[in-house]
């Protein structure tokens, strides 16, 4: 946060004084409300509910459009050390390996991904949707840390999660060339 606000500060700050004098206003409203959530990080979730379709909304008006990553990025920063904590004091409770319990979360995550009872707008700027694509980075990163911290925790679940994201990654990249 602390490399990345500064950016988007400075970034908003120039398509703000852009934008007051060649937008009209209710554009200039648009991109209001987008610097806004830009800056809090939540231009994802603003993007879902206003344009629904990255690739097809005309981005000459939204020049902060492309900031809907930071916000799932942020989310997750925030969100994965709290989440970890939760996870490792319960995984005490209940006597339960927490990389497991955050690989059953992960594959859950990409569940949701895979279901066709969401929008592809949701899929594609919700954190939910997207957790096991981060997590996994994650998992990844403790095992490569020390082979001591997983001592029970089976390898096998591990390469099965790589294997369906890789394979949730792929399906999703396809089904996109065939639109």
């Amino acid at each position: 946060i602390v490399r990345i606000w500064p950016l988007v500060v400075i970034s908003s700050i120039v398509s703000l004084l852009v934008g007051y004098y060649i937008m009209l206003p209710d554009d200039l409203e648009n991109l209001c409300q987008s610097i806004f959530a830009s800056n809090i990080f939540a231009n994802n979730i603003l993007s879902c509910i206003t344009t629904a379709d990255y690739w097809n909304a005309s981005k000459a008006f939204k020049p902060l459009m492309h900031t809907w990553y930071l916000g799932i990025v942020v989310q997750f920063y925030l969100i994965w050390p709290l989440f970890f904590l939760i996870v490792n004091k319960a995984s005490r409770t209940i006597k339960i390996d927490n990389n497991i319990v955050i690989s059953i979360l992960s594959i859950l995550s990409l569940i949701l991904f895979l279901l066709p009872c969401f929008s592809e707008a949701q899929k594609f700027y919700y954190l939910p949707f997207r957790f096991f694509e981060m997590s996994l980075g994650g998992l990844l990163a403790i095992q490569a840390s020390s082979s001591k911290q997983f001592g029970s925790y089976p390898k096998l679940l591990l390469t099965i999660v790589l294997v369906l994201c890789l394979l949730a990654t792929t399906t999703t990249a396809k089904m996109f060339e065939l639109l």
